[in-house]
């Protein structure tokens, strides 16, 4: 089976909200995508395996079904919108963790050290100056 590709899930989603659609209408509503047939065309081509020296199709395993000209999203293309959808998610979450988590907590140890740190600095510099006096110079 094909993967489905954002342009590809779009055309799907657009044939379930509609209930059915003919290439016309899909063309029409998708007119910045060039290869609007070949698309269509490979989502609704079901998969065909050789056996026994004969060719079969296998059912229910194409994203869209045609009938007379007309274009029906199948139980198949709903299951792959569903999982696109859902991949989709997964994947906007995981880049919200990856750019908000980091700076959230760079920004948080930062803090830490600086309230940290301030509040000790001139018994720091005290204890430094208190080691290189004790240090011989030649």
């Amino acid at each position: 089976m094909m993967a489905l590709t954002k342009l590809d899930a779009q055309i799907l989603r657009f044939v379930q909200h509609k209930g059915f659609a003919t290439i016309e209408e899909i063309q029409s509503a998708f007119p910045k995508i060039n290869a609007i047939e070949l698309r269509v065309s490979d989502m609704s081509k079901p998969e065909e395996r050789f056996e026994a020296k004969r060719i079969w199709t296998v059912p229910n395993t194409s994203y869209l079904l045609k009938t007379n000209d007309i274009y029906h999203l199948t139980a198949l293309g709903e299951k792959a919108l569903q999982d696109y959808d859902a991949a989709d998610v997964d994947r906007k979450r995981e880049l919200w963790l990856k750019n908000a988590w980091i700076p959230i907590l760079v920004a948080f140890i930062t803090t830490v050290v600086t309230n940290y740190i301030l509040p000790k600095l001139p018994a720091l510099l005290q204890w430094l100056a208190s080691m290189f006096a004790r240090t011989p110079s030649s």
